[in-house]
């Protein structure tokens, strides 16, 4: 798309207006369906001149000139722009060192602009404009220069205004090249008296990585070569620590070592989240619009980097001689945080990639983390009288009631993400599926209901309720994937989920959500195992009040992504089903091309036996490839 000056439209508005006798309004109007034409905006018709008003109005102002509401406009639109100017200024690298100077004198200037620069950004009405002007004037490039600054405030107060910058506008991730500079911040301020810096650099790091493959790599390959000195010497990279290796060297020196003076423990513990929150992002394919991640490469190299007993039992403290760890600090019977316990859990179950990986993990005591967080997980499942789960809970929680199981569910949603990973492992499901706390824990909160007040409720007397699973779309899926992993290939495991009702739980959950293809995937998957090598089952869940056979056919059955494992759970249940195929007129078609495993004997001979004249036959061979002679 072409792109257009104000003052270009202001002049052709005023001049429309002139030219052809045009009502203010009128002038406005016939502006935009010209510009509109000029710039291809929507397809030019009546019916789409408010689209084309409403895609200029992200480029420039579209008020008229002399009103009153557009000259305070374009006075603001001035003043961000002479803020954006004054920063340019500022920008004038050492030529040697790469580094930029900053007068003592101007420091104030130069931080009030980026502060006014990010507040407008962030709290204006029209900061989609403004962010438009921002990423026109080059203002992205100048924050990221002003990263090599030799000012600790310029530095802050840079990495502030681009980590909202980010967090908000996800086009603006793709256009950010400074990691080399972040990376050096990261390792220049490990062992800073201020932790300020330190955490505003991983939570821009973090940002940047999220859903973003290219950053991911960009970041682990960037090198800490820009040092902040005023000395003549250029940089050297030499043997430079990379992104990773910078992180790493955080994690563990604020996790092994007392904090500087000036740092609290919650400073470190702030810190330590945001470690592990960027190796989360670092080692989670999130970005679908890739056609490929380095995930799990990623997490391997991290895993032989030694970063299993950064995160779980497994270090010694030079100076106290107690183990410490990322996780023996967040779940200490001591520790009132639950921020920590969430990076902790989400770094951990990022990382769970491989058997290797997993079965480090467990040695360091992941098995005995995730049962505590199960069971106090278990006093915030909605309970009745009795003491057990209830169909339905009606109590009016307070807001810190409230606050606090969001963060619980949060922390339980991905506790069960690491319980799913763990499930590769053979030995390690059947451990969990027998120890008589995590199958019953998994089942109560799949069937846990809450109620809400019906809307009617309000127009009438009658004390009418709704009621709803209170696991969310999440925390269904890692379940039905748990007990999908858990009976593969394991019949006692699915006599025993089916003990505990399992089937109910999963049919409930698929039922509930009918558009979250995730949780019919696993759901579908988790019945076929459940009958795939127990055969007796089928009529215990076909005869139940679950109505399975409708939810896999009318439920999961209709989702092109679910249709398929779908068929196979009616398949292994002993029930007819076709896969069709919707063509483009929207007749339906029975699929007679695809050929699925199991269907058909397959034709091989077993023996071979050897021929009599086998030299004969091959001689024969020979002799038709060479031709007559």
């Amino acid at each position: 798309m072409s792109r257009i000056s104000q003052e270009y439209y202001d002049e052709t508005v005023l001049e429309n207006e002139e030219t052809f006798e045009l009502s203010p309004d009128e002038a406005i109007a016939e502006t935009i369906s010209q510009l509109a034409s000029q710039l291809q905006l929507g397809d030019n018709t009546n019916d789409n001149d408010g689209a084309a008003a409403a895609a200029l109005s992200d480029l420039i102002l579209i008020s008229h000139p002399h009103s009153e509401e557009g000259l305070m406009e374009r006075k603001r639109h001035v003043g961000f722009v002479s803020l954006l100017t004054r920063l340019d200024e500022f920008v004038q690298p050492n030529a040697i060192t790469g580094v930029i100077d900053v007068n003592e004198l101007n420091v104030g200037t130069c931080v009030d602009s980026i502060e006014q620069i990010q507040t407008v950004c962030e709290t204006s009405n029209e900061r989609e404009r403004y962010r438009s002007i921002l990423e026109r004037e080059m203002g992205l490039l100048t924050l990221q220069s002003l990263l090599s600054c030799s000012n600790e405030r310029v530095v802050s107060s840079s990495l502030a205004c681009l980590g909202s910058l980010m967090q908000n506008t996800f086009c603006f991730r793709e256009d950010f090249k400074a990691f080399d500079r972040l990376v050096s911040i990261l390792s220049n301020h490990t062992h800073s008296r201020d932790s300020t810096i330190l955490q505003r650099a991983l939570t821009l790091a973090t940002v940047l990585c999220t859903k973003c493959e290219p950053n991911k790599n960009s970041f682990l390959r960037a090198k800490a070569v820009y040092q902040r000195t005023k000395m003549n010497t250029p940089p050297t990279s030499g043997d430079a620590p990379g992104g990773s290796a910078v992180l790493l060297q955080n994690l563990s020196t604020w996790l092994l070592t007392t904090p500087p003076p000036a740092a609290s423990n919650m400073a470190s513990d702030v810190i330590l989240g945001h470690c592990c929150n960027l190796v989360a992002s670092l080692c989670k394919y999130d970005d679908f619009r890739a056609e490929s991640s380095s995930a799990n490469e990623t997490a391997s190299m991290f895993y032989r980097a030694g970063i299993v007993p950064l995160l779980m039992n497994g270090n010694t403290n030079d100076d106290t001689g107690n183990r410490r760890s990322v996780c023996a600090v967040a779940f200490q019977d001591s520790y009132e945080g639950i921020e920590l316990q969430i990076s902790a859990m989400a770094a951990v179950r990022a990382l769970c990639v491989n058997d290797d990986i997993v079965q480090s993990f467990v040695a360091g005591g992941v098995l005995e983390l995730v049962a505590k967080v199960l069971k106090e997980t278990a006093s915030l499942l909605p309970t009745n009288e009795a003491g057990t789960v209830s169909t339905c809970d009606t109590s009016t929680p307070t807001a810190k009631q409230q606050e606090e199981a969001r963060s619980r569910k949060r922390l339980l949603s991905i506790t069960l993400g690491v319980i799913r990973n763990l499930c590769g492992n053979d030995t390690i499901k059947t451990n969990l599926c027998q120890d008589e706390i995590t199958l019953p824990l998994i089942v109560s909160t799949m069937t846990a209901r809450t109620a809400s007040p019906s809307p009617s409720t309000s127009a009438t007397n009658n004390k009418k309720t709704t009621t709803s699973l209170w696991a969310g779309p999440t925390m269904l899926e890692h379940s039905c994937g748990i007990l999908a992993a858990m009976s593969l290939r394991s019949p006692t495991n699915a006599n025993l989920i089916l003990t505990h009702h399992g089937s109910t739980a999963i049919t409930s959950a698929m039922a509930q959500n009918p558009n979250c293809v995730p949780v019919l995937r696993q759901g579908c998957l988790a019945i076929r195992n459940l009958v795939s090598r127990n055969k007796e089952n089928i009529p215990k869940l076909l005869d139940s009040s679950d109505n399975l056979e409708l939810v896999l056919r009318d439920v999961a059955g209709k989702q092109q992504g679910s249709v398929d494992e779908a068929y196979a759970a009616l398949r292994d249940l002993g029930l007819s089903a076709k896969l069709i195929t919707i063509g483009d007129d929207g007749a339906a078609a029975p699929q007679s091309s695809v050929a699925m495993f199991g269907d058909t004997k397959p034709r091989f001979r077993p023996v071979f036996d050897e021929s009599d004249d086998m030299e004969g036959r091959i001689q024969n061979h020979i002799d038709v490839s060479r031709g007559p002679t």
